[in-house]
């Protein structure tokens, strides 16, 4: 368990520095090594592992790991039957109404702190 839990906590480091890097290539980033790492802990071949990026302005999912795949091709947002693309449409919908829920819960605060400072 605590290998699968160690995975995690560096998948999650790898989401963080690419988000923070606004999609732009970084050089020290291995994610053919990270890929390698999944397989290990899944019990999968290698080449059963792929990274892939979700670009929205083109609206599609496309290869980063393993490096044959990179020049392959790219899986359309629109698919229905690309699995990949189902979790990706979800995910961006679900990071969506996240969204919209925080700046409600910032006004609610904000009205909250509004309201004390008046009946103070």
């Amino acid at each position: 368990m605590s290998t699968s839990y160690s995975l995690v906590s560096e998948l999650e480091r790898l989401a963080d520095a690419l988000s923070a890097n606004s999609g732009q290539p970084r050089e020290d980033l291995q994610l053919t090594s990270v890929a390698e790492r999944i397989a290990k802990n899944m019990g999968v071949r290698t080449n059963e592992v792929a990274v892939m990026a979700l670009s929205t302005r083109w609206k599609h999912l496309h290869f980063l790991a393993p490096a044959e795949l990179k020049n392959v091709g790219y899986v359309p947002l629109s698919s229905n039957s690309a699995l990949a693309a189902r979790t990706a449409r979800a995910k961006v919908q679900e990071r969506r109404s996240d969204r919209r829920e925080v700046p409600g819960v910032r006004q609610e605060v904000q009205r909250t702190r509004e309201w004390q400072e008046t009946h103070s």
